[in-house]
């Protein structure tokens, strides 16, 4: 096996990981976004507790995971999509598929990152709200 060949199986195994870790945590992560923290402050300590929870033991290890995966990988991406750039316009350059694969991996993982980030901003934003509604009562 290629170097380009072992880094691409790498990339993929995590990828899938992440992937799987993402599709499984999803749902958790989603009813806890979903939670109504408007409603009586004295009453909502599940609420806060859930949100804490998904934060803590799902979306916090789910980016870690994505970024650091795709941070590994991100000089070696770099590199590559910089040969490609490199190609003068109406060169006949040498394709190489694996490289595009592993751009491509690469992409989807900064894309998972990025959602998963995205996540727990929001994730921090409601459980936040609903610590402000606690301490104002």
């Amino acid at each position: 096996m290629t170097d380009i060949s072992n880094a691409i199986a790498a990339s993929s195994m995590l990828l899938a990981v992440v992937a799987v870790l993402f599709g499984v945590w999803n749902g958790a992560i989603d009813a806890a976004l979903a939670l109504d923290v408007s409603g009586d402050p004295a009453t909502q300590l599940p609420q806060r507790r859930q949100l804490r929870s998904a934060i803590l033991t799902k979306a916090s290890p789910l980016v870690i995971g994505a970024w650091l995966t795709a941070v590994v990988f991100l000089a070696r991406s770099v590199e590559i999509g910089g040969r490609f750039l490199r190609c003068p316009p109406g060169q006949a350059c040498r394709p190489d598929d694996v490289a595009a694969a592993f751009l491509l991996t690469e992409a989807f993982m900064l894309l998972i990152a990025a959602a998963t980030s995205v996540q727990l901003i929001r994730l921090v934003a409601r459980w936040l709200e609903a610590r402000r509604r606690k301490t104002r009562s």
